[in-house]
């Protein structure tokens, strides 16, 4: 009999000491032969193991740099190989060899090892047999130079042993046939209501003992949210606050410190809301940092596991900048989404969602969590996936031609989608593909040429903006003399403002919906006409 590979260890030294000895006399006293010169019988805090650095005064894990230094070597040997016959062919045990190396460094890199190993497991799976040889990829190529640039760079900051992650955000997502929605929640902010509310923290592992008074009000029919401590996420119930309700509608939150049966905190409104259309079904929570959008006809055709994974996608990339440095917690009512969130996927649309939101995730120091809830947990995302954007809408091409032409050519439609983009650069409201910044009202408009087809809410805004920053605009808004917006443009004489060079009369036919389809103008002729403001500084 041999034995070999063991370890052990303890929180205090004296014990670790003990341990030791206690582990060394067993052994001898089994008739065990000791190999002493391989053995590491005196504790310390940090050891090499199994190809590992155990550093228990950083609690942290590492990869040997002895590992790292064979990878990295044998990926500069295939990429030298691949160069000179200058056909991508390597043998297949040598690419399996390197590929099994770099999922070895799963125990301290994590899923993203199985997620940019995916296509060298393609061209291992395509092999003839085990001793022929097979053809790199570009994409395999691309993950073979991805381990020879970051394997060192990803080992140094290791892996921590504690697991006491706090998670700052949840964000939820759904998707259905038309359109996709999801919001981000706050955590701390649900922390900072059941503060002002006197909320009392219970332990929540673990449902504590109740008498039955306490049993019965449980079984109130006015038990409206469930906030689980542990899990930081609210549960949403069918009495919860409709989506066309103003929060203000109701008072604040009572807090009941009475645990449901998962043992989570439950809480009351107090004044019943149930007036206001009990279907929809989701608190207010979360309302500033919501998205909708609509499927272009060929994302319509897409499979409803990709349809699940890009609303994730979208909905994490319009909220980076809130979300950045920080733990968030995702969910999604699709089994199939955790997976591919972590692991990537088979089919390479897919896996390209999962690629993509993995590198924003580094730019932005996310660490994602992904979670699997039921659909009745995810109402208000449901909801929001089967909301339309009103503002998809724009002015008709020739018109917009003309007006390039003659007042110079515009270089950003700051107020756009790819739905009704009129430039090729533009920014969006939510991110969606091809934008180059979300909210153009964070951007800097003083060094282009801005076509600006705001909301009318925000024409105020724009106004001020472009003023600020004393840029090149055309402003197209509606003839409305009594909006709020209306003195901003007009002296006291009834004239334009000095800003204001040149204006079009657009009239009433000039604006049509976007390819979404869903603006609030251009499905009929408008009532009103529309004006083009050749603003300068």
């Amino acid at each position: 009999m041999f034995l070999d590979d063991g370890i052990g260890g303890s929180n205090e030294y004296e014990k670790a000491v003990s341990a030791s000895a206690f582990t060394k006399q067993s052994l001898l006293d089994f008739g065990f032969l000791l190999a002493d010169e391989k053995c590491q019988w005196d504790p310390v805090q940090r050891i090499e193991w199994l190809g590992h650095v155990l550093d228990m005064k950083s609690n942290h894990l590492y990869i040997t740099s002895d590992r790292i230094r064979r990878l990295e070597k044998a990926i500069s040997s295939a990429l030298f190989q691949i160069q000179i016959t200058q056909d991508n062919i390597v043998p297949v045990r040598f690419l399996a060899s390197i590929t099994g190396q770099i999922i070895s460094l799963q125990s301290v890199l994590g899923n993203k090892v199985r997620l940019l190993t995916r296509h060298l497991f393609n061209c291992i799976n395509s092999r003839a047999s085990w001793n022929a040889p097979v053809v790199v990829t570009d994409n395999a190529l691309s993950e073979l130079r991805f381990w020879a640039k970051n394997a060192e760079i990803l080992n140094k900051n290791g892996r921590s042993f504690k697991y006491d992650n706090i998670y700052l955000f949840n964000v939820f997502a759904d998707a259905s046939g038309s359109g996709y929605g999801g919001y981000v929640e706050n955590v701390e902010a649900l922390h900072d209501i059941c503060k002002k509310n006197n909320k009392i923290y219970v332990d929540c592992s673990e449902p504590p003992e109740v008498g039955n008074d306490t049993m019965a009000d449980f079984h109130s029919e006015h038990l409206d949210t469930r906030y689980d401590i542990v899990t930081s996420k609210i549960l949403f119930s069918k009495r919860s606050i409709s989506p066309e309700v103003d929060s203000s509608l109701c008072l604040p939150l009572e807090v009941g410190n009475v645990p449901n049966r998962e043992g989570n905190l439950t809480f009351r409104t107090a004044q019943n809301c149930s007036k206001h259309n009990n279907d929809a079904v989701f608190s207010s929570i979360g309302s500033d940092y919501q998205v909708i959008g609509s499927w272009s006809d060929i994302e319509k055709q897409r499979s409803s596991t990709w349809r699940e994974a890009e609303a994730i996608h979208r909905v994490m990339k319009t909220y980076g900048s809130v979300l950045k440095n920080s733990h968030v917690k995702v969910y999604s009512d699709n089994k199939n989404v955790k997976s591919i969130l972590l692991n990537g996927s088979r089919k390479s649309h897919v896996h390209n969602i999962a690629l993509d939101l993995n590198s924003f995730c580094e730019e932005k120091n996310i660490v994602v969590c992904p979670e699997w809830i039921p659909r009745e947990e995810n109402e208000k995302s449901d909801y929001l996936s089967r909301c339309f954007d009103s503002d998809d809408w724009k002015i008709r091409i020739q018109y917009f031609k003309n007006i390039d032409k003659r007042w110079g050519t515009h270089s950003i439609d700051r107020f756009a989608s790819h739905f009704n983009n009129q430039c090729l650069r533009f920014n969006s409201r939510w991110w969606v593909p091809r934008t180059e910044a979300v909210d153009a009202l964070s951007q800097y408009w003083g060094n282009d040429i801005n076509w600006l087809v705001p909301p009318p809410r925000l024409v105020p805004d724009c106004i001020k903006k472009m003023q600020s920053e004393q840029a090149k605009c055309t402003l197209i808004i509606p003839k409305w003399e009594s909006a709020p917006f209306w003195p901003m443009l007009i002296e006291a004489d009834g004239k334009f403002k000095k800003f204001i060079k040149e204006i079009e009369n657009l009239g009433r036919f000039c604006v049509t919906s976007g390819d979404g389809n869903n603006g609030c103008f251009g499905k009929d002729y408008l009532s009103f006409d529309m004006l083009a403001l050749r603003c300068l500084p």
